[in-house]
């Protein structure tokens, strides 16, 4: 099975890391009135990054599935943090082999982050790079312009919440 190039993090370590980035540190303001169910998606990422760094791949993946659920309704449908934990979850899913789910992942993070940073933006092109590579290893070996057009198939089958007003 081909395995999906660097992300762009240099090692898992690095990915909690940029998660801590987005999501705050418990105590820390960016968890001042914030759901009390983020430092539980904290630790089941802390838990999820260390059974895959034992090898443990199968069993991240299913915590992943958990932490994609309470993201979701922590978070909303449609934020970019979210987005992050799908390209993740996506990526090991395709090298477990699980390659239409990872697939719809990889999508669905794409579409979230063209939407609320548009296609030029590094968390946007870090997915189209995973696509890429998922697409190449299929075989498929989609363009940038091929790969937007799934995005576009998926968001017309698959809509977003509508933003909220301001």
């Amino acid at each position: 099975m081909n395995r999906l190039p660097e992300c762009g993090c240099r090692s898992i370590g690095s990915m909690a890391w940029a998660l801590v980035l987005l999501l705050g540190w418990p105590g820390s303001p960016a968890f001042a009135g914030e759901a009390v169910s983020e430092p539980d998606i904290l630790e089941l990422t802390r838990g999820m990054i260390e059974l895959e760094r034992q090898g443990d791949k199968r069993t991240a993946w299913e915590i992943g599935h958990g932490i994609v659920s309470s993201a979701e309704d922590t978070l909303g449908p449609d934020h970019p943090t979210l987005a992050l934990y799908l390209d993740h979850l996506g990526t090991l899913g395709h090298e477990l082999g699980e390659g239409d789910e990872a697939e719809r992942l990889l999508l669905r993070a794409l579409s979230i982050q063209q939407r609320v940073f548009g296609v030029d933006h590094i968390a946007s092109q870090r997915t189209m790079r995973h696509l890429g590579a998922f697409y190449w290893a299929r075989g498929q070996g989609d363009s940038p312009a091929e790969i937007l057009g799934r995005v576009d198939r998926y968001r017309a089958d698959h809509p977003m919440s509508p933003r909220p007003s301001p």
